[in-house]
């Protein structure tokens, strides 16, 4: 009797010690799995990644806020969080996001899922709710603590608010600031460097540059182009497919702006610029009253652009992704400048003229995208030129970097070295040097 007492109590004794061993393994197994969970982000939802609209991208009112996934030009995609959190906040609006769930995580950041078919997570019925009581489709629930663990399912895709075709848009904030998501690793394998179209010399219209003005601009140029940014970008169902296809009619066409029609015209004159505009008087300071600006295409531009003061410049450029039929945004943009004099031909430092990385967007900034954008350019060929200058006073800017608010002011009988440098968030670039002289 005495032995089983001594056996049960060393049995006792040791579940006690291998049970109180795997509790203290299981604290730390959760507590390191809780750390490395809310520091991972993951895709939000399982199929191959895909984006129809890059983060800060120039739309027609606002730089865009976040990323558009696409979903398989189809809705009821699964939807997770992108790491543990809590919704605290599900709108439903016939524009905007539509039906959209907001999801605080640690640190004070916001993920916003917009443009769903269907809330996860018991809220449809709580929205549907909402709706009879106040007799209106258009509701927000406030003040929300539903947590949502890792793994979880907390919605379907859709079509939903101001949405051209089924995609997810994804938003990452903090406080005041839409975050780039490819920062938090949600980035997309990219191997095509942006293509530069168009370079914008802004000047005084003194000495006005030789111009073919009247000449018309090629049609995938205006064509084209007006497709993929003001329809393909925001419908992601359709697809290189119906790109090629519209390449096919118009790629033997030119555009004639007189009778705004297609016909067969003669090329441009090469090596000048394809037109030349008068600016608003108070366009750029520095030019008094009668700015002009001089648009080159890239593959038309002289080895020298001569000026007859001080001056600044513009790109017109997009972006793509192998085997994606949008164009997208920058990430960076750098305008670069040196003086080159007889003694430092070959200096290798730039000085920086204009410079943006975008990893944010404030919301001073979000809907300040006319100050960014050439209006005049926009309006003649309906693409978005980005100019490397501002006027001061008028508002936010994605330049980190603005040297002189963008303006060159070159020494008579001076040389510059001008270098423009524009590349994606995968490091893929695109340069272009020339030289500026000052008449």
């Amino acid at each position: 009797m005495r032995n089983f007492s001594v056996c049960l109590s060393l049995l006792i004794f040791l579940s006690c010690g291998i049970f109180c061993s795997r509790t203290q393994a299981q604290k730390k197994n959760i507590e390191a799995w809780k750390r490395s969970d809310t520091l991972f982000f993951r895709y939000p939802m399982d199929i191959p990644p895909e984006i129809s609209g890059s983060f800060a991208e120039l739309r027609a009112t606002h730089f865009h806020g976040g990323v558009d996934f696409r979903t398989l030009q189809r809705e009821g995609i699964k939807v997770y969080g992108i790491a543990p959190g809590r919704i605290f906040r599900a709108e439903v609006s016939r524009t905007g996001y539509g039906k959209a769930l907001y999801v605080q995580h640690e640190d004070g950041l916001i993920s916003l899922y917009a443009h769903l078919s269907k809330f996860g997570m018991g809220l449809e019925s709580r929205i549907r709710k909402a709706q009879r009581q106040s007799r209106n489709p258009e509701v927000r629930l406030e003040n929300l603590q539903i947590k949502v663990p890792a793994k979880r399912l907390i919605a379907r895709s859709g079509n939903t608010g101001s949405s051209g075709g089924p995609h997810l848009h994804l938003e990452m904030r903090r406080d005041s600031l839409r975050l780039n998501p490819a920062c938090f690793g949600l980035e997309i394998a990219d191997s095509i460097p942006p293509i530069l179209y168009y370079i914008a010399v802004y000047q005084s219209s003194r000495n006005r540059p030789a111009t073919a003005s009247t000449a018309p601009l090629p049609p995938e140029e205006v064509f084209l182009d007006s497709c993929m940014q003001e329809v393909l970008m925001d419908a992601p169902a359709y697809d290189q497919a119906m790109y090629q296809a519209l390449k096919g009619i118009y790629e033997d066409l030119s555009y004639d702006a007189a009778t705004a029609s297609f016909q067969r015209l003669s090329p441009r004159t090469p090596r000048e610029p394809a037109f030349c505009l008068d600016l608003p008087a108070d366009t750029l300071l520095p030019f008094g009253n009668d700015a002009v600006a001089a648009y080159y295409p890239t593959d038309a531009l002289p080895d020298t652009l001569w000026v007859n003061g001080p001056c600044a410049f513009g790109l017109c450029t997009l972006d793509s992704i192998q085997h994606m039929p949008f164009h997208y945004g920058l990430y960076e943009l750098a305008v670069l400048v040196r003086e080159e004099t007889p003694e430092q031909a070959f200096a290798p430092d730039f000085d920086t003229l204009a410079f943006y990385r975008l990893n944010a967007v404030s919301h001073a900034l979000y809907r300040n995208i006319r100050q960014h954008i050439d209006p005049l350019f926009y309006a003649k060929t309906r693409k978005r030129l980005e100019k490397a200058w501002v006027i001061p006073q008028k508002g936010a800017t994605p330049y980190s970097v603005l040297r002189e608010n963008g303006v060159l002011n070159p020494l008579p009988g001076s040389f510059y070295r001008l270098k423009i440098i524009a590349r994606d968030f995968s490091g893929n670039e695109s340069v272009l040097e020339r030289v500026i002289a000052k008449d």
